[in-house]
C-alpha cells in the first residue's frame, strides 16, 4: 500500500493525487520527469500544487488487534483500534468511536527492501515469505541484517542510519 511520507517529490518517486477528492479516490503516479511547475508521468503533466504528498510502498496486513494503529482505505488518518461490542471478525471500533469494516482496514508491517523491485501494491505474502530486519544504503549497495532477538534490534536500531525493512522472498526463491 502506498502511504504518505515526508520529503520532496523527485524523479522516480510516487506521489499522492486525488482523482475525486469528494469521494476520496486517490492514485499514485510515478514522476518520470519534471519542470519548474509540473510533474510529468506517462507523458502527462500534473501541476505541482495539486500533488498532496510524496508516498512510498509499505507492506501491510489486515490482522489488526486492539491497541494497533491502523488506516482505513479511503482515509489518510491513523486510528487506534479499541475494544468494542461488535463482532470483531468483521468490524473494528476506532478511538474516534467509528466502526470500520476489517476488509478495508490495514496496519503497516514495514517498508520493503529496495532490492524487492518486483512487488506491487496489492501483492500478498505469507509469513514465511517475509523477514523483518534493518537495512541501510552503503554507497551503491543495500545492506540488510535480520534480527535474532529483541536485544539485537534495540542495539542496532535506530543507530548509524539503519532503518527497519522487510526482505521479501522473490520469484527466484531468495530473500531480497
Amino acid at each position: 500500500m502506498f502511504l504518505p511520507v515526508k520529503g520532496e517529490i523527485g524523479i522516480g518517486n510516487h506521489f499522492l493525487s486525488a482523482w475525486r477528492k469528494e469521494y476520496k479516490f486517490y492514485w499514485y503516479p510515478k514522476v518520470t520527469s519534471m519542470t519548474d511547475t509540473h510533474y510529468i508521468w506517462d507523458n502527462q503533466p500534473y501541476h505541482k500544487d495539486d500533488a498532496i504528498s510524496k508516498v512510498e510502498l509499505f507492506v501491510c496486513t489486515h490482522d489488526i488487534q486492539v491497541g494497533d494503529e491502523f488506516y482505513f482505505k479511503r482515509e489518510l488518518d491513523v486510528h487506534i483500534a479499541v475494544a468494542g461490542d461488535h463482532d470483531s471478525r468483521y468490524w473494528i471500533q476506532a478511538d474516534n468511536k467509528e466502526l470500520y469494516s476489517k476488509d478495508h482496514c490495514f496496519k503497516v508491517v514495514g517498508k520493503p527492501s529496495p532490492e524487492a523491485i518486483w512487488i506491487n501494491p496489492g501483492d500478498k505474502f505469507d509469513e514465511d515469505e517475509v523477514k523483518l530486519g534493518i537495512g541501510k544504503m552503503n554507497k551503491e549497495k543495500f545492506l540488510f541484517a535480520q534480527f535474532d532477538n529483541d536485544v539485537e534490534r534495540k542495539y542496532w536500531f535506530p543507530n548509524n542510519g539503519w532503518e527497519l525493512y522487510l526482505q521479501i522472498k522473490g520469484p527466484c526463491g531468495r530473500f531480497h
